[in-house]
């Protein structure tokens, strides 16, 4: 079957067809977001790298459609198509990302269309049915109405197109009996709720699998990476800086006495010393843009600190230190304080593997408990 026979039959020949399209988007999305997202559960297309591929994607689809209608001669060819485009990359990738691909949809027609027949109107008619799709979406938007309504005015949007063409003669635009018009309506409201309907399941998917994933990668109780993503982590950092001249920094520290905390005020307030500890230390890395906390198991947590120095990385550390040796947590009509141990390491030739740097940072946490506790101790730099 061949794409000139699709502006009038078989209906399932289009809605497989945008079916597709929308498939193969958000597969090869998730590839580029595993490629590009190490840290981010959560696809967002409208993320730098994410954005740019989906630009490109709907961008070359919008451009190969001009094209066909450029061999067919035919502008009405793809017309359902180029609005329900129209409207996916609004919803993906909002006004910016419709200006980018519609620039490339002008771009396509003044190149394959021709100008002096139906070439400039089509360039027109493009500007025009995107301003109204936005303006529509910023309308239910600001109702706070149902997507359903959005998607009732998108296909009262292409019936009214179709009549208008079929009413208003205009150059290079060819007759059609009334016959292809009822059918190029009912067929647009097919797809578009085949369309609306694995767009929403879609989205349902995503949000049990990220759920899932979120639950596998985050502890519970702290809302911080535990033990399964810190080790993950660490391998692919030792990966990327091992025998770089850039730096890896572990800091290893652990609740000093902790389960006297348990015995005497019960295990729910060590769950509340736990869950505070896990969001001053969230809190605490924010300063350095790719360093990480993780609960690595009971009261012990670990932070991985790329890009700065050992002297660097143990003075943060001893701030840490004493800024949480001050903090008052409140449990019920307790007020309760802690002191850590730390052990401070930066990978190095010695770690000839991933747990050897591991190991050393818990071998220096365990001389901070072994000679006193409360106090950071760091590897002296070889």
């Amino acid at each position: 079957m061949t794409e000139t026979t699709w502006l009038v039959q078989p209906l399932f020949t289009g809605v497989f067809m945008v079916l597709g399209l929308l498939l193969f988007y958000q597969t090869l999305g998730k590839t580029v977001a595993r490629l590009t997202q190490h840290d981010d559960i959560k696809v967002n297309f409208k993320q730098e790298r994410l954005f740019v591929y989906s630009v490109i994607y709907w961008m070359l689809v919008s451009i190969y459609l001009q094209y066909r209608i450029g061999l067919t001669g035919n502008p009405l060819a793809f017309l359902n198509f180029g609005i329900l485009i129209t409207f996916y990359v609004l919803l993906y990738l909002g006004v910016r990302g419709l200006i980018w691909v519609n620039i490339g949809t002008i771009g396509a027609q003044l190149v394959f269309l021709n100008p002096q027949q139906y070439g400039i109107d089509s360039c027109i008619g493009t500007v025009i049915i995107a301003g109204v799709i936005v303006l529509l979406t910023m309308l239910v938007q600001r109702l706070y109405a149902h997507v359903w309504l959005l998607i009732v005015a998108l296909d009262l949007l292409d019936i009214l197109t179709w009549t208008l063409l079929f009413f208003i003669k205009t150059t290079g635009v060819p007759a059609f009996s009334l016959h292809v018009l009822f059918y190029n309506c009912f067929a647009f409201i097919i797809m578009n709720a085949c369309l609306i309907y694995t767009q929403n399941q879609l989205n349902e998917d995503n949000s049990y699998i990220w759920s899932i994933t979120d639950e596998a990668a985050i502890d519970d109780l702290t809302q911080i990476p535990n033990f399964g993503t810190f080790r993950t982590e660490l391998q692919a950092d030792y990966n990327d800086y091992y025998n770089t001249d850039d730096t890896l920094n572990l800091i290893s520290l652990d609740v000093d006495h902790f389960k006297r905390f348990n015995d005497q005020y019960g295990h729910l307030a060590g769950d509340q010393i736990l869950r505070e500890l896990g969001q001053f230390l969230n809190d605490e890395v924010k300063p350095f843009p790719d360093a990480l906390p993780f609960r690595v198991g009971g009261e012990e947590f670990n932070l991985l600190l790329p890009h700065v120095q050992l002297q660097q990385a143990t003075q943060f550390a001893q701030g840490m230190q004493e800024r949480l040796s001050k903090l008052v947590i409140r449990y019920g009509n307790q007020k309760m304080s802690i002191t850590v141990s730390v052990g401070v390491a930066q990978l190095g030739p010695q770690d000839r593997k991933a747990t050897d740097f591991y190991q050393r940072a818990d071998e220096l946490l365990y001389h901070s408990k072994a000679h006193g506790r409360n106090r950071v101790t760091a590897q002296i730099n070889q």
